[in-house]
């Protein structure tokens, strides 16, 4: 999901001829889906969310993720553009989802995120 018809575009292109993949342009928190993902991806985005927003953002990706599902997500963790790593994972935690790995370089954050194993539906 991207509010960019042109990422949408790129990430068709790039995604070419995988299965069981499902673009849509538009705003997290405006759609509902009939059913839930099995992996979620936020690449270099979340950043970009008001901060005011980022948690409902989150919650709402969160409320469609499989109960074995998982957030991948990539951000930047420069002070002149990005977020602090430790923000990522107070909003994936406030969202009822725990941290399974991560790798921190010098300039951004990777992890991947899942909800605890007595997690139910």
């Amino acid at each position: 999901m991207d509010a960019s018809h042109n990422w949408i575009e790129v990430a068709r292109n790039n995604l070419d001829g995988l299965e069981n993949v499902d673009l849509r342009l538009g705003n997290i928190s405006d759609i509902s889906f009939p059913s839930g993902f099995d992996i979620v991806v936020i690449h270099y985005v979340l950043h970009d969310v008001p901060r005011n927003q980022r948690e409902s953002m989150v919650k709402a990706l969160a409320s469609n993720l499989e109960v074995e599902g998982r957030i991948v997500i990539m951000e930047p963790t420069k002070d002149s553009h990005g977020m602090p790593a430790a923000e990522i994972t107070e909003l994936m935690q406030s969202a009822g989802l725990i941290e399974i790995n991560s790798l921190m370089r010098r300039s951004s954050y990777s992890g991947v995120f899942g909800f605890p194993s007595d997690h139910s539906s």
